[in-house]
């Protein structure tokens, strides 16, 4: 289960940085999810059918208890990184625009740039 962790860790890392590219922000949740649905549904569907698969085809009633539990866990999974989180992401974006480190450090650093930029200006 700690793969489908990383589907929730594509999608935040992407729309965190198509923030610093995109102002809209209902753009920014659109093209998140058109550019990670192909790894989150390649990836999630070929590790719950094999958990499907292994759950179905073994007689050891542990091991199959295990594989239907990885299959049911991973298709939640994917429905919740796909669904859920966008809408968090979304709805958050404000939390996350104020607790960003990245960000505010850019911003600092453009401030400096362009005070050094006016300074450089004012003196010629």
């Amino acid at each position: 289960m700690g793969a489908t962790i990383d589907y929730a860790i594509v999608i935040t890392s992407r729309y965190l940085a198509l923030r610093e590219e995109i102002s809209d922000r209902k753009k920014v949740i659109s093209r998140t999810l058109n550019e990670a649905f192909p790894t989150i549904v390649t990836s999630g569907s070929i590790m719950a059918a094999s958990g499907f698969v292994i759950g179905n085809i073994t007689s050891n009633p542990t091991i199959a208890s295990l594989g239907k539990t990885l299959g049911k866990g991973v298709v939640i999974s994917m429905i919740m990184v796909m669904v859920v989180l966008p809408v968090l992401l979304y709805t958050f974006d404000f939390i996350i625009d104020k607790t960003s480190f990245s960000r505010k450090i850019n911003e600092e650093e453009n401030k400096r740039e362009d005070e050094e930029e006016n300074s450089i200006i004012t003196e010629s």
